[in-house]
């Protein structure tokens, strides 16, 4: 009939949280990386070189825009997992 349905699921705040978290949980333990304790200490070390200064806040914001959505639904999306 011609409308336009979506048929993805919608994102519960966990889901959210997970996909923003990406980039650092790679730093922290690389695809692939049998993980020994030294990487993992690697890992984190470099998380924190690069992410120390961030708030949450602003770290989700920019992962959000990363991902070219409009500011305001970057800001929805950040309000909505940091309050839950």
């Amino acid at each position: 009939m011609g409308f336009d349905i979506k048929t993805d699921k919608p994102k519960t705040a966990s889901d959210l949280l997970n996909e923003a978290l990406k980039p650092v949980n790679d730093l922290i333990r690389p695809s692939g990386d049998k993980t020994s304790p030294q990487r993992l200490v690697e890992g984190w070390r470099d998380a924190i070189k690069q992410y120390d200064e961030y708030s949450m806040r602003r770290y989700l914001m920019e992962q959000f825009q990363n991902q070219k959505l409009p500011e305001r639904e970057a800001n929805v999306r950040a309000d909505f997992v940091s309050d839950n």
